[in-house]
């Protein structure tokens, strides 16, 4: 009798854990049919993970750009359960980011514990959002990308002269690769320049 209750309650238990396992399986693939509902072309998710181990098979670049070859310039795909759409359409973008952004500032829910962190453009929500966009705004007017644009070109000839340059001088070893940054932010900010 005891043997027949420990076999019973064995296979009760086994019952009771292929169970929640189904289920919880079940609980997180039911996203997945999400862009296939909507008529998207999405990237095939693996359970658990969603789409997110390509990154870690393959460089974010070279992920992106293999899928926006095989899917096209919007398609979708998930972080774990959560569905996300890519977007590679200029005028889209621009409708997104610029005309239309007031409604995708808190589209994503990530919680943020550093307040400094939280307080950035791309991090801030609602009336924070509002606040910080109409400070920086003014700072990004076409006119004022346009000198930095000329900055830039003046910066990125420079550093080039000046690599090749050490490049001549000392063979074989580049001292200062980070001195195109360094060029861009002393001349973009400070009105300084590193060559001088």
């Amino acid at each position: 009798m005891l043997s027949r209750e420990i076999l019973y309650g064995g296979g009760l238990v086994a019952l009771l854990i292929g169970i929640i396992t189904i289920l919880l399986y079940w609980n997180f693939v039911k996203t997945y049919d999400f862009w296939k509902k909507r008529n998207v072309p999405f990237v095939r998710p693996t359970p658990f993970v969603g789409s997110a181990i390509d990154y870690v098979i393959k460089s974010i670049q070279e992920t992106e750009l293999q899928r926006y070859q095989q899917f096209g310039r919007i398609y979708g795909h998930f972080e774990g359960i959560q569905p996300l759409l890519s977007v590679a359409d200029p005028t889209l973008l621009k409708n997104i980011l610029v005309k239309d952004f007031h409604v995708f500032p808190s589209a994503r829910l990530m919680t943020i514990s550093d307040e400094l962190v939280s307080k950035m453009l791309g991090n801030a929500k609602g009336e924070d959002w509002k606040r910080i966009r109409s400070i920086i705004s003014p700072t990004f007017s076409s006119g004022k990308i346009k000198k930095v644009m000329d900055i830039m070109k003046d910066c990125s000839l420079n550093s080039l002269r000046h690599k090749r340059e050490t490049e001549k001088n000392t063979p074989g070893k580049n001292k200062k690769r980070k001195t195109l940054a360094l060029s861009l932010k002393g001349n973009a900010f400070f009105k300084f320049s590193i060559y001088a």
